[in-house]
């Protein structure tokens, strides 16, 4: 059972320091995962407030890398995932076989190769005729045709693949944390975006040299990705717009919090929905409408005995109606602009076929990871030359992934589609009660499964921030340390036996279960002392403290205790 709704701190990821477990008590040593939560934050924070850059070598993308090598070996050195029976312990190694792959395969790309190797791979054919043109011996090479640029790629997955690993070890809890920071990065995202554009072209609150100077574009450098961390966003608040309607239900005016959290709840979609038409992001305008399909499929998985009459749908649908109102009001014009070019004339088209028609050649090692902007050269016709046009990525990282990878690339996404899909499946089924962290792996699947669609048309996910945001949603689709989520498991236990319990007390253990929804600090207390006979009670009054009533005199006392009494 979930902790009552006005134990907050339950929520944010307060964590008991004993958990009592009927005659044995657990004491946690926690400060280890403790320490993996508060490094995967600050990592997280990091990755979306100076991660924005897509292209790798940046000053920011070192820093980044350095401070995620110390949370990479703790979540190593700390390693220990959910217990799973056999049937699904498969499906959770999946993910981590991928990252593992990823990264072999990647420095297997850099191990140097004897001519005669490396020559007779495809598409190495321009390489070798350098070297005998200038007339020099053939060295040896990696299989990479820009060795640094595969390095580069290879350091950019540890970002993501320290916060993935962490996450997986985090309970519920400081899972909701995580994803309360990513609100509280878009929401400044939001109002950095705003000011942006109040300052027009060239402002000082730009962070990169190379950026889209005319739209909002927040921490980021592209508008693009300032629009995938928005559609990301939407979902997250959408799913703590539930939660708030659910306190808002259960105790309405009684805890003015809660009106202001479903208030501000709300007040963040509008505003992430709104910053969509100042990014002006083709590809981000659409994905946001399909996110807003999928707000609505979480409000229908809510049970029914969780819904009030005024129902979350309901809800959702004056937000999504205020919301284009005020997107017509403010861009409607901007936006449209943005879909009167002809798809034919977009360069995107002419990066995806001579990528497409590069990785065909380059199968089955492809050329390495990140070097498609060193090879794209080789392969462009003269005929889809555009001017003022340079291909630095594909704008399809799927193909770009094949370019790159060649077969093992396939392998990947083959392998990363069926995770995918079976959690997908296992985490949508219906459930008879709600529950805060299922919706918020529902929303992460739609999460990963929008970034992928985005990556069709972009590449949101070259940029450390969108990376991050991935290895999150990916982490939480991960089982939990404990499944209850209700209490952090602990890093390391030691075992105490607790005093010998009174053979009173023993006897009402069955009544004395659960009489109420307390919080994990308080049901100690209260399996010690609730329904404990007192004599010198009197009659028919009802404690102080959190017990049950007592009673002067075995009148009212229950067969069992009667039955006691008279053998005593």
């Amino acid at each position: 059972m979930r902790p009552p709704l006005h134990h907050w701190h339950t929520y944010v990821g307060r964590v008991s320091p004993r958990q009592q477990n009927g005659n044995r008590i657990v004491l946690s040593f926690s400060p280890p995962r403790n320490l993996l939560f508060w490094g995967c934050s600050f990592v997280l924070l990091a990755a979306l407030l100076i991660g924005g850059a897509s292209r790798p070598g940046l000053a920011s993308d070192l820093i980044l890398q350095l401070i995620s090598i110390p949370l990479l070996a703790l979540a190593l050195w700390q390693w220990s995932p959910a217990p799973a029976v056999n049937s699904q312990r498969w499906i959770n190694l999946v993910p981590m076989l991928v990252l593992a792959l990823l990264a072999a395969v990647t420095a297997a790309q850099l191990i140097p190769l004897p001519p005669e190797v490396w020559q007779a791979l495809p598409g190495r054919e321009t390489i070798a005729e350098t070297y005998q043109t200038l007339g020099v011996e053939l060295p040896w090479r990696p299989l990479s045709v820009a060795p640094s640029d595969t390095y580069a790629s290879l350091l950019s997955l540890v970002v993501p693949a320290s916060i993935f690993l962490a996450v997986c070890q985090l309970d519920a809890p400081q899972r909701r944390t995580l994803t309360l920071i990513v609100l509280a990065v878009a929401a400044a995202s939001v109002v950095l975006g705003l000011t942006q554009i109040a300052f027009g072209s060239g402002g000082a609150i730009r962070f990169y040299a190379f950026s889209n100077e005319n739209e909002a574009t927040g921490f980021f450098a592209n508008r693009n990705h300032y629009a995938a961390l928005l559609y990301c966003a939407f979902l997250l608040s959408a799913v703590w717009a539930g939660e708030a309607h659910q306190r808002f239900i259960a105790f309405g005016r009684k805890r003015p919090f809660y009106v202001a959290m479903l208030a501000g709840a709300l007040v963040l979609m509008l505003a992430l929905l709104a910053a969509q038409s100042m990014a002006r992001s083709r590809a981000g305008l659409l994905l946001a409408i399909v996110a807003m399909i999928g707000v609505l499929a979480l409000a229908f998985m809510v049970p029914r005995q969780a819904q009030s009459r005024v129902s979350i749908t309901k809800i959702l649908a004056t937000v999504f109606a205020v919301a284009s109102v005020l997107g017509a009001q403010f861009a409607l014009y901007r936006i449209m602009q943005r879909f009167d070019s002809d798809p034919l004339q977009d360069a995107r088209v002419h990066f995806a076929q001579t990528t497409a028609e590069a990785g065909y050649t380059l199968t089955p090692f492809g050329a390495g990871l990140g070097t498609f902007e060193a090879l794209y050269g080789v392969y462009e016709k003269v005929e889809n030359l555009l001017p003022n046009t340079f291909a630095n990525r594909a704008h399809n990282d799927l193909l770009e992934f094949w370019l790159e990878l060649g077969l093992f690339a396939l392998i990947i996404l083959a392998a990363f589609g069926i995770w995918l899909g079976l959690r997908a499946v296992a985490v949508w089924r219906p459930a008879d009660e709600y529950s805060l962290d299922t919706s918020l792996m529902r929303a992460a699947v739609l999460i990963v499964g929008l970034l992928m669609l985005h990556s069709l048309v972009d590449y949101p996910l070259r940029t450390g921030a969108m990376a991050a945001v991935f290895a999150l949603a990916c982490g939480m689709l991960m089982p939990p340390p404990r499944s209850s989520g209700d209490i952090a498991a602990p890093a390391r236990t030691a075992d105490v036996r607790a005093p010998a319990t009174p053979h009173h007390q023993r006897s009402v253990e069955t009544a004395a279960k659960r009489p109420f929804a307390l919080a994990p600090e308080h049901r100690a207390k209260v399996s010690a002392e609730a329904l404990s006979p007192r004599a010198e009670a009197p009659k028919d009054v009802r404690s102080s403290g959190t017990g049950a009533r007592t009673w002067q005199s075995p009148e009212g006392w229950p067969d069992e205790w009667k039955k006691r009494d008279r053998d005593s």
